[in-house]
């Protein structure tokens, strides 16, 4: 309950209610009795994930009082210098840049855009790593996220990943993740 919690405060930062504006509105705080308000020149910049449904409430009492600008993945700066016009980070034959988007545009159509993948979990990683940290993130990052997206549906975990390899023989499954004995 973000009023119970917060209570006042969340108004306070509303840009109409705070120190010096037209319906500025201040509170007493419980240990000092002082007087407290938000000032003008303060600016708010938030993050919050759309996908967390636990910060559902959190998000409808927000979005009614702030200004929300959409930042989607965005796999072009998953480049050497971390700028969109950069050289493409590949890391053991895998091109971080069309993977991201491959398995984004699957999961838009398998679940929603609002769950799709953050090119932040790449922004580590350079030319010349080793497969065994884009693995790591696969196995402690991806794979996790899916399992709770997709509850732990293997086949359509698999479709994201493409996990069937290519150039293995007829009828023989090369899987990209193996379930534990």
């Amino acid at each position: 309950n973000i009023s119970k919690i917060f209570g006042e405060l969340i108004t306070l930062i509303e840009p109409d209610k705070r120190k010096d504006a037209e319906e500025e509105i201040s509170v007493k705080l419980p240990y000092s009795k002082e007087p407290f308000s938000v000032p003008n020149n303060v600016h708010i910049l938030g993050t919050m994930n759309t996908a967390d449904a636990s910060v559902a409430k959190l998000d409808v009492a927000l979005r009614r009082r702030f200004d929300f600008i959409e930042m989607p993945p965005n796999p072009k700066l998953l480049t050497e210098n971390k700028l969109e016009d950069g050289e493409v980070i590949v890391v053991e034959g895998a091109n971080l840049k069309n993977m991201l988007e491959t398995m984004n545009r699957r999961i838009e159509i398998l679940y929603d855009r609002e769950h799709t993948i953050g090119h932040s979990f790449f922004m580590g990683l350079d030319c010349g790593d080793g497969i065994d940290k884009l693995a790591f993130i696969f196995q402690k990052n991806i794979i996790p996220l899916l399992q709770e997206y997709f509850f732990d549906d293997w086949e359509r975990i698999h479709w994201v990943l493409d996990a069937l390899k290519p150039g293995t023989e007829k009828g023989k499954k090369a899987w990209f993740v193996h379930k534990k004995s």
